[in-house]
């Protein structure tokens, strides 16, 4: 809780003032950049809560495959499902069997968890949730992550506003 708070609140709040007197002024000027930079900021923070989760229920590698393999897909597939970047068919067809790979090799960590989990008796000797469960939490953190290079997008008008005031 102190970790937080002091890295999540105190300390971006303090720097922000230290750096630009006028933030709060700013914020006030732009009700909806600001609104969705902390919807998204939320988000990208509730990502990071699933992964800690994740890590201590199911492992390191488990959720380190499952968060950066969606990672991956969702920062691949992303800008060409909102048209940001075209691409050949050339091009197309090695990202997408290479995202088909990731997919399926995301699929087999999950279900190898799964599998460990059941061999082992893990639920009936500690009581705990499966790693079916846990899964879900590693699959939102790397759907969440992404969240925050949105909040970056979303944050153009506060940024252009602080510079036009003398800031960065």
């Amino acid at each position: 809780l102190v970790y937080v708070a002091t890295s999540c609140l105190i300390l971006p709040l303090f720097l922000s003032l230290a750096n630009s007197p006028t933030i709060f002024i700013i914020l006030a000027q732009h009700p909806l950049a600001t609104a969705k930079v902390v919807v998204l900021g939320l988000g990208w923070g509730l990502g990071v809560l699933c992964f800690g989760l994740s890590l201590n229920r199911i492992g390191i590698s488990i959720t380190n495959a499952v968060v950066s393999g969606l990672a991956i897909i969702i920062g691949s597939a992303g800008p060409l499902a909102v048209g940001s970047i075209h691409l050949s068919r050339d091009e197309l067809l090695p990202l997408i069997v290479g995202l088909v790979f990731t997919l399926l090799g995301i699929i087999s960590c999950c279900c190898a968890s799964v599998l460990r989990d059941r061999l082992r008796g893990q639920r009936d000797t500690t009581g705990r949730q499966s790693s079916a469960f846990w899964m879900v939490f590693a699959v939102l953190s790397g759907g969440l992550a992404s969240l925050l290079n949105l909040a970056f997008v979303a944050a153009k008008p506060l940024i252009s506003a602080g510079k036009m005031t003398g800031v960065g």
